[in-house]
């Protein structure tokens, strides 16, 4: 699968790849952050005052959440009915005894855990604070998409379904979920322990959210089986077979071929690299680059996690 888009702008470091016609766009990144948001276990009352290092009992760190002692914990955890200043805690349900807490994307009663999207079971991707202002293309909650793990091209559909982070957040944090179904089960939203440390790429549908009604609650079934007709009927993709997990994804030149390629030819490719610091190494080059993604075969070496 070939997927030829345009370079049209970096958000901190990253860069943006477009689908001609805006109907996708792209970007890899070797930054990696577990959200366990919405999912019934993530925050507990036990673990309030304790370091992040520290064994807890809910999956997340309650200083990721805010929780206390910052004006902005009440947008990630759901504010007690009756004490709007302390945190509300479940009373039946899977999450009995843990604070609720919130994604961006939503339907329902404000305290019941099914209004959210779990992140232990939903593959989800954040949309990071100022990337909506900085790229008017941006995904919206709802929004479908594809990630991609370049060192070993394990795949998955996903939903848009968190934003925030904060002023300095990167794109690249995800839930639970869809870590794990990129081969990192162990992915640990308090430590970072157990994430990739090579690149993966996202490609992300905007808009794709409104076709659907409802736009949440939804299944992983169905949410794959919408990433699959888009990457097969959006120009600029060249979609092989029926598996929606792919072999391998890398950033190269495209050599136009005639009477070969059915894609219009729109330019060059780059791999991108990073320097020993771990940032990204700057290449000057033309704003177009072919996204290419490689069939499977065992002659090839693959890339090494970085």
């Amino acid at each position: 699968m070939k997927i030829n888009f345009n370079k049209v702008q970096s958000f901190r470091g990253v860069d943006i790849y477009e689908q001609a016609n805006k109907l996708a766009y792209a970007y890899e990144t070797p930054h990696a952050a577990a959200d366990a948001d919405g999912a019934p276990n993530s925050y507990s009352p036990s673990d309030i005052g304790k370091p992040c290092s520290a064994p807890h009992v809910g999956l997340d760190c309650l200083q990721n959440a805010g929780y206390r002692g910052t004006s902005w914990w009440n947008e990630v955890l759901v504010p007690d009915k009756a004490d709007p200043s302390t945190a509300f805690v479940q009373t039946s349900g899977p999450g009995k005894g843990f604070f609720l807490s919130m994604t961006a994307l939503r339907k329902g009663d404000l305290y019941s855990a099914s209004t959210y999207v779990d992140a232990t079971t939903f593959p989800y991707v954040v949309i990071p604070t100022g990337f909506p202002a900085s790229y008017s293309n941006c995904a919206k909650q709802g929004d479908v998409g594809y990630a991609t793990y370049l060192a070993s091209g394990a795949a998955t559909a996903f939903i848009v379904a968190d934003a925030g982070g904060g002023p300095k957040a990167q794109l690249g944090e995800a839930s639970i979920a869809l870590f794990a179904a990129i081969g990192f089960p162990n992915a640990n939203p308090r430590t970072g322990a157990g994430l990739p440390t090579g690149d993966i790429q996202y490609i992300l549908f905007p808009g794709s959210g409104k076709s659907i009604n409802p736009i949440w609650p939804r299944t992983n079934a169905d949410i794959q089986n919408q990433v699959t007709y888009l990457l097969q009927n959006t120009p600029g993709i060249e979609y092989q077979g029926n598996q929606l997990l792919a072999a391998s994804v890398t950033l190269q030149p495209r050599v136009a071929q005639k009477g070969k390629s059915k894609l219009p030819q729109r330019g060059a490719g780059v791999k991108k690299r990073k320097s020993q610091t771990g940032k990204r190494a700057s290449k000057k080059a033309s704003s177009k680059r072919t996204l290419r993604k490689k069939a499977p075969t065992k002659k090839l070496p693959r890339k090494k996690a970085r």
